[in-house]
C-alpha cells in the first residue's frame, strides 16, 4: 500500500492515456494507475507505447522530469475537442 503524502505523489503527463482494470476512462491518468498490472498505456502525441523522446510510456516515468512532459490541457479548436499541438495539421496551399 502506498502511504506517501498526497503532495509527494508525482503529477503524470496529460498526454498519457490508459485502458484497463482500475483505470477510469476519460479521467486523467494518475501515478497510482501504474500499479494496475492489467493496464496498458499510450501517449497521445505518438499514439504509441513509446513517447516523443523514444522512451516507454508509463505513469511512473511520464512525470515532470521527462523532457516531453506536459501539464497543460490541449487547446480546444472550434469543434470543442482538444487536440495535442503535435497532431494539428495546418492547411496550406497545395500548389
Amino acid at each position: 500500500m502506498n502511504t506517501a503524502p498526497a503532495e509527494d505523489v508525482p503529477i503524470v503527463c496529460r498526454r498519457l492515456r490508459s485502458k484497463g482494470a482500475g483505470v477510469v476512462y476519460g479521467d486523467r491518468v494518475t501515478f497510482e494507475a501504474g500499479y494496475a498490472i492489467t493496464a496498458i498505456f499510450w501517449c497521445l502525441t505518438t499514439a504509441d507505447a513509446i513517447g516523443p523522446d523514444d522512451g516507454f510510456v508509463h505513469p511512473h516515468v511520464c512525470v515532470k522530469r521527462r523532457v516531453c512532459f506536459c501539464d497543460q490541457p490541449a487547446p480546444a479548436d472550434a469543434d470543442g475537442i482538444a487536440h495535442p499541438a503535435s497532431h494539428v495539421i495546418e492547411s496550406g496551399d497545395d500548389g
